[in-house]
């Protein structure tokens, strides 16, 4: 005596394989798919740091030649070198409040 299998048992067990299987390579693609987009995200963000760590690299730079280029010594000898003008010794100034006897 030999079973036979019914005709939509075999339909049945077909579909759930079909579907089994799709359903598995889909969530295997969405898997590989994040995870590239993990990797590619990281490299932007460490790319990106980078510039940002170049820009106040700069920044600092510029900054210190700020300082530097307004320096009271530097613009004395500017104006001495270009103009002839010689900066003023300072004058002791008494101020009297009150009456002066």
């Amino acid at each position: 005596m030999s079973i036979k299998p019914e005709k939509n048992k075999s339909i049945s067990d077909f579909l759930f394989f079909f579907g089994f299987v799709t359903l598995s390579v889909v969530v295997f693609i969405s898997i590989v798919t994040l995870n590239n987009e993990c990797i590619f995200l990281r490299n932007e963000i460490y790319h990106l740091e980078n510039i940002r760590a170049t820009h106040l690299n700069r920044v600092k730079v510029l900054s210190g030649n700020i300082k530097n280029l307004s320096r009271q010594d530097r613009i004395e000898e500017i104006a001495f070198n270009n103009f002839q003008l010689h900066s003023p010794s300072p004058e002791s100034l008494i101020v009297y409040i009150g009456d002066v006897e």
